[in-house]
């Protein structure tokens, strides 16, 4: 295996065959080789690369062979710079498309998605049976949005922009959770009532937590059999929690939701709480009780 090869598959890219000319190129990944969520451009017959993987956020990576100018080098970098230029030309034109096709859906409908998951739709619009997930930066302004399907799949419009993209569900106060999808977040945000914010994929986390004008964020992670979402969590460098099974916390009892987030109070044993006249007449007596203001000597 060739290192550019190599540089791909370790960025989780899945392929039989690699096209050289210039040109963007979307393949499978590994971990979802049924969806072409990884996309590469080589140049110049393999002198350098630039690729990623979308299902970890916009980011992007770049591999220069080994015999290549300085001069050669230059000139690839300089059409990757045009590249990003372009890209973020047409992200924001999507972002007017997006915002549009997102206001003429209907604000109620159907799901099979909701009813197998178990969760209500926290302002998603239906396209049929399909529902849209508006996704927008800290600013508010929205970029683009997921479509998820019936059956689960979820598709990006293609072309807009994800990274530091996010969906709120709740009304945001100090203290958010942040995690990936939207079925997760749902549920944790029914069980626990703290507002949450859906990150889209574990690359996007960081990306997401950085933007937010909240100090205490708790990121709840997949918990996946490759340890993509604990890696992702663990590097971002904000606390998080997982599911102590696999999958995430829309795979879990939901009576043991709540455990992961909110710490109970206990009551005082020694207090009873009485309601109505009586009560009021107890507060009473021991408002105006008269205490003693030293230990009494026994």
């Amino acid at each position: 295996m060739s290192s550019l090869e190599s540089a791909l598959r370790s960025a989780g890219l899945n392929f039989t065959s690699l096209v050289m000319d210039g040109e963007l190129h979307r393949c499978p990944t590994i971990a979802k080789p049924r969806k072409e969520n990884g996309w590469y451009i080589i140049y110049e017959g393999g002198a350098a690369a630039c690729y990623g993987n979308w299902e970890e956020g916009d980011a992007s990576h770049t591999w220069r062979g080994e015999n290549v100018s300085d001069e050669v080098y230059s000139r690839i970098r300089s059409s990757v710079a045009r590249l990003k230029e372009q890209r973020e030309a047409e992200q924001a034109i999507l972002a007017d498309t997006a915002l549009e096709f997102y206001e003429s859906c209907a604000r109620t409908g159907y799901s099979d998605y909701l009813n197998r998951k178990g969760v209500q739709s926290h302002g998603l619009r239906y396209d049929g049976n399909a529902l849209i997930m508006p996704l927008q930066d800290s600013t508010g302004k929205v970029w683009s949005y997921q479509k998820i399907y019936g059956n689960g799949d979820k598709y990006f419009l293609q072309g807009g922009r994800v990274r530091g993209c996010y969906y709120i569900i709740g009304a945001p106060t100090s203290k958010v959770i942040v995690c990936e999808g939207f079925a997760t977040g749902a549920t944790i945000h029914e069980e626990t009532g703290i507002p949450v914010i859906v990150a889209l994929n574990a690359g996007n986390l960081k990306t997401v937590c950085d933007s937010l004008p909240f100090r205490d964020i708790t990121i709840a992670a997949d918990n996946d059999a490759n340890g993509v979402g604990e890696k992702a969590a663990k590097e971002s460098g904000y606390n998080y929690v997982m599911p102590s099974t696999t999958g995430d916390f829309n795979d879990i009892p939901r009576e043991s939701v709540r455990g992961y987030f909110v710490q109970e109070k206990k009551a005082d044993e020694n207090s009873i709480v009485v309601h109505g006249l009586v009560g009021e007449i107890a507060d009473w007596i021991t408002s105006t009780a008269i205490r003693p203001l030293f230990p009494l000597l026994v």
